[in-house]
């Protein structure tokens, strides 16, 4: 057994890649017939945010597979370049575990292919897969083929169900989730600000001791002649000088 390059030695690491190559043929048999896959009108969906992957019959509408999957890694057919799930950053971390055991093994293993983040060259993503599998007793893969720009997806099965629901079923039960999300994070939210506002209520400044007692000291501002009668509603009386009453009453005498 070789310590230098890792744990395993040449044949051992032989051995391992075929064992996952058997391990994974075999079980994706198994998988295929026991539910169904194969047939020319079987089409796919998936949601990665709630890790879930199901197979249905386009012309029925009848969805039939459901399985929980993790993402081994991606391929570009364009720049021939394979990228592991644990280092492409739209691949939710729910997602990633078994990329992340693959890579802890090749650092110990002394596989220096499945510790790097990308790899140039010819597309492995069938073996990388089956040693995914292998290492986490998976029932089965799939590859989602790219087109348009995007890479091909290998994904893993590590927990599968037959069910018997309707296509539409799974998209409007896929919108009340988003939707029930949503509404908890809007209440998470407005809770939150509601909190903040009693706080600051609470810790808004208070005049101090001292600014109380200096307040009472200050002599109370008078008020002018004027505003006092405005206050009292009294009607301003004016003076008149004896000439102007004489005048007065020499005009009402007139008449």
């Amino acid at each position: 057994m070789s310590k230098k390059g890792g744990l395993l030695s040449k044949a051992e690491k032989k051995l391992f890649l075929n064992e996952s190559l058997d391990y994974m043929k075999n079980t994706q048999e198994r998988m295929m017939n026991e539910n169904g896959f194969g047939k020319e009108t079987n089409r796919y969906i998936f949601f990665p945010e709630r890790n879930r992957f199901y197979m249905y019959d386009e012309k029925t509408n009848d969805v039939f597979f459901e399985a929980r999957f993790q993402v081994i890694g991606t391929y570009a057919k364009k720049s021939e370049t394979w990228r592991w799930g644990w280092s492409n950053r739209y691949v939710p971390n729910d997602l990633q575990k078994t990329a992340l055991k693959i890579m802890e093994f090749g650092k110990v293993g002394g596989l220096k292919m499945l510790s790097m983040p990308k790899i140039r060259g010819e597309n492995l993503g069938l073996l990388f897969t089956s040693i995914g599998m292998y290492l986490s007793k998976a029932k089965g893969y799939y590859k989602i083929p790219g087109g348009q720009g995007y890479p091909d997806v290998y994904i893993i099965f590590t927990k599968i169900n037959k069910v018997t629901r309707k296509y539409d079923e799974i998209i409007k039960n896929d919108k009340n989730n988003k939707e029930a999300k949503s509404s908890k994070y809007k209440r998470v939210i407005t809770k939150t600000l509601k909190k903040q506002k009693k706080k600051d209520e609470k810790t808004k400044k208070k005049p101090t001791k001292k600014e109380t007692k200096k307040k009472k000291k200050e002599p109370k501002k008078k008020t002018s002649p004027i505003r006092k009668i405005k206050s009292k509603r009294v009607r301003p009386v004016l003076s008149t000088s004896g000439s102007m009453v004489n005048k007065m009453k020499s005009i009402f005498a007139k008449r």
